[in-house]
């Protein structure tokens, strides 16, 4: 029952997300993703999202990306 998982203690939150840490790139990239949704073409992409994400990181903290992966 659901009054056994509170219980449990095995939901809910176990440490700050990407966003509590980094909330103006949250903003940004909602932005993006409804910007991107409303194009007429419609052709937006989780891996687009991802990759704004990861470059607006990477501004944002003036840091220098040395490999290939996403944050």
């Amino acid at each position: 029952s659901f009054d056994e998982f509170l219980v449990d203690r095995r939901g809910g939150k176990r440490g700050d997300g990407f966003y509590d840490s980094h909330p103006e790139i949250e903003m940004e990239a909602r932005a993006f993703a409804i910007e991107a949704c409303g194009r007429k073409a419609a052709s937006f992409t989780v891996q687009e999202l991802a990759q704004y994400i990861d470059s607006r990181f990477y501004e944002l903290y003036g840091l220098k990306k040395t490999g290939t992966g996403l944050i």
